[in-house]
């Protein structure tokens, strides 16, 4: 997020005759909110994109990170997305998978304390 854009979002939210500012901290957590919101949106879109097989990220695989991750009401053109929350549920046959990958962290855990 620019800093310029983030200054007019808040410019607008507190005015620029309140008297209210900012002060250095609360622009910092700011601005590393706006970042990290940004970053794992992407991330989580850059996935649902793989696992649908295409090469776009389109606003309906952000706003579904937005919605079922954030509990954000996102609704604009374009953002449509029908599926239930749940959709992307790990398969049945990956289960034992993930168990024996769970099980592997336990015992490196384990021998990383003896």
């Amino acid at each position: 997020v620019k800093p310029r854009k983030l200054y007019e979002v808040v410019q607008r939210v507190v005015g620029e005759n309140s008297g209210v500012h900012l002060d250095e901290g609360a622009w910092n957590l700011l601005s590393g909110t706006a970042e990290h919101l940004a970053l794992s949106t992407l991330q989580f879109a850059v996935k649902l994109v793989g696992h649908r097989g295409g090469s776009t990220i389109e606003p309906k695989d952000m706003a579904r990170y937005l919605r079922t991750n954030m509990q954000l009401a996102v609704h604009a053109q374009g953002m449509e997305d029908t599926r239930a929350p749940q959709a992307l549920k790990r398969r049945q046959d990956s289960v034992a998978h993930w168990e024996r990958q769970e099980a592997a962290k336990r015992f490196q855990g384990e021998a990383d304390n003896n």
